[in-house]
């Protein structure tokens, strides 16, 4: 027999853990709603028991039976209130969520879909799901690449995502740098960030100002950028020689504070904070 699962909230205030029961299925994906009252939350819900999936796994595990198996992942999208702990379910998708973000601003679910078989490269696209019309799901990517790292541009009325390719029938998608992207939520619109950077963006922030700081890759070296909008340049920050890594951003009063890890052939990997790019 399965056991519950929970989702653990820690209180700042109070300090203590709340824990919040989930059920017995695999969560996946997690995001807050508007208000910090309530969580949106994804479920994998296989259609095969854990009993006939490992049974599976000794008898197909080299067959095309095994593939049809791993391919019948579904998700359910559940809303729950964090102060009466009621779960109530928005919408069941035929897919796994690997990633899930709520935009205020457009009232969206915006959702990552992905699987473990990565030769149906078409199985990776962003979806959304209008909270005022849930039976409606949207498909804004259909590009033949995996998305992924998806976070909200500042007005929440559009979400970034970086890609990767493994491989594409299109000659247009068969690019071996990561990329960064931007989809307009209202209107569908798909716009590449940083196009003047040919390299590969490892990573990425959003600023309070509606630009972005991207983390690019040039040889060995992994440098912080500047793109005020996305039909400026891509400015370098000068810094130490090396790797900048997972970029971290926080905003007071329009001012950004900025949090990273870096390291170098003779640096180990060290946390750092700084309140001016200026200042790498």
């Amino acid at each position: 027999m399965e056991s519950d699962k929970h989702i653990y909230l820690y209180s700042i205030k109070f300090d203590k853990l709340l824990p919040i029961l989930t059920g017995t299925e695999t969560l996946t994906a997690i995001t807050e709603s508007e208000g910090d009252s309530s969580l949106y939350f994804a479920m994998l819900t296989s259609q095969i028991s854990k009993k006939e999936n490992f049974s599976n796994e000794i008898d197909w595990k080299y067959v095309i039976q095994y593939r049809e198996h791993q391919s019948k992942e579904r998700s359910s999208i559940y809303r729950i209130d964090i102060n009466r702990k009621h779960r109530m379910l928005v919408k069941k998708v035929s897919f796994q969520i690997s990633e899930l973000l709520f935009s205020p601003a457009e009232q969206m679910l915006i959702l990552a879909s992905t699987l473990q078989l990565y030769e149906y490269i078409e199985n990776f696209e962003i979806y959304s799901i209008h909270l005022h019309n849930v039976t409606l799901l949207s498909k804004l990517t259909n590009n033949e690449q995996i998305e992924y790292d998806l976070q909200l541009s500042c007005d929440g009325k559009q979400v970034l995502y970086q890609t990767r390719s493994f491989s594409s029938s299109n000659e247009k998608f068969r690019v071996t740098q990561s990329r960064l992207y931007s989809v307009d939520l209202a209107h569908g619109q798909i716009e590449r960030l940083a196009k003047d950077f040919e390299d590969s963006i490892t990573g990425y922030v959003t600023r309070s100002d509606g630009g972005i700081y991207i983390l690019g890759q040039l040889g060995t070296n992994v440098q912080i950028y500047t793109q005020r909008s996305s039909s400026k340049y891509s400015i370098l920050n000068r810094g130490w020689k090396g790797t900048y890594e997972l970029i971290s951003l926080s905003s007071m009063n329009s001012h950004d504070w900025l949090a990273f890890v870096h390291s170098s052939f003779r640096q180990p990997k060290e946390v750092y904070f700084v309140d001016n790019i200026n200042e790498l």
